[in-house]
């Protein structure tokens, strides 16, 4: 499978900087040497958008770009270093623990008054161990591996997983919606949207366990419904109609959860078990679409 590459329109979106000091860097100093697709226009790999990534962030910091040209990807990531972090206060009791692999993870806790930061670290090999149940995760970065480690540490660790992002190639996200822990949200955003994205991701995840991601997409039962039911079997569109129900209803419950409410488990447990049926519901349809030989 090719690389992914990336426009220069898409790069200054994922870096902050704009496309004429993109070229400027590039024919003064050097700072990357992008490839050419057969229009003549730049398009850029991962390395090349890490590298300017990082160049831009030490440039916002004060660093001069022509100090920084001539550094390859690990030098620069020497040069930026990090300080020794502050240590992380202990939680207080019935806060939410999360855990953060992004830059905002401690603002984040000081702008919320429910969740408590209990790991902070620049790679989620870190955070295994740090007994939160979300993780806040960036993907600005753009490594090549980024999905496959996203995946792994969804199966490993059972956790909600809240990832914000400037730039996903199409094949990018669609992997990342199909890991059901994981919630995407599209960045930059402030502290306190955050916290409400924390709110929103961990009301509709089940308790005690991640909710199964529906089988079938809206597009794909919205198909079943419209086929003809002279030609074959009514059972499909009969199954899709109730699934479409049972997905709305499910999705309602899990919103009306609102922590500490009297009707709080009442809703939850109408979120729950409204899930548990879809599941079996989604399994009957796809014997009917089997047997009839139906594929959407």
């Amino acid at each position: 499978m090719s690389e992914e590459r990336w426009s220069i329109g898409s790069v200054s979106h994922a870096t902050g900087v704009p496309t004429e000091t993109l070229r400027t860097w590039e024919r003064r100093y050097g700072v990357v040497e992008p490839a050419r697709d057969d229009r003549g226009r730049r398009v850029y790999a991962w390395v090349d958008v890490e590298r300017l990534r990082v160049i831009a962030q030490l440039v916002h910091d004060g660093a001069r770009v022509s100090d920084l040209a001539k550094l390859d990807l690990e030098a620069l990531q020497r040069y930026r270093g990090v300080a020794s972090p502050e240590p992380l206060p202990s939680p207080r009791s019935g806060m939410r623990r999360f855990a953060a692999c992004h830059p905002a993870g401690r603002a984040v806790a000081e702008a919320s008054a429910r969740w408590s930061l209990v790991g902070s670290s620049e790679s989620l090999a870190d955070l295994g161990q740090a007994g939160a149940e979300l993780l806040l995760v960036e993907l600005a970065w753009l490594r090549p591996d980024a999905v496959s480690v996203l995946e792994d540490f969804a199966r490993a660790h059972r956790v909600v997983i809240v990832a914000t992002f400037q730039l996903l190639s199409r094949s990018q996200r669609r992997r990342l919606e199909a890991i059901p822990e994981l919630h995407l949200v599209a960045g930059p955003l402030q502290a306190h949207e955050l916290v409400q994205a924390f709110d929103l991701a961990v009301r509709e995840t089940r308790t005690g366990g991640i909710a199964a991601s529906p089988r079938y997409s809206r597009e794909q039962l919205d198909r079943i419904l419209n086929l003809r039911p002279d030609l074959l079997c009514e059972c499909p569109n009969h199954l899709a109609r109730l699934l479409v129900a049972l997905g709305d209803f499910e999705t309602y419950s899990r919103r009306c959860v609102v922590e500490g409410s009297e009707d709080e488990a009442l809703h939850r447990g109408l979120a729950e078990g409204t899930g548990r049926a879809r599941v079996e519901m989604e399994a009957l349809l796809a014997q009917v679409l089997a047997f009839e030989g139906i594929a959407i």
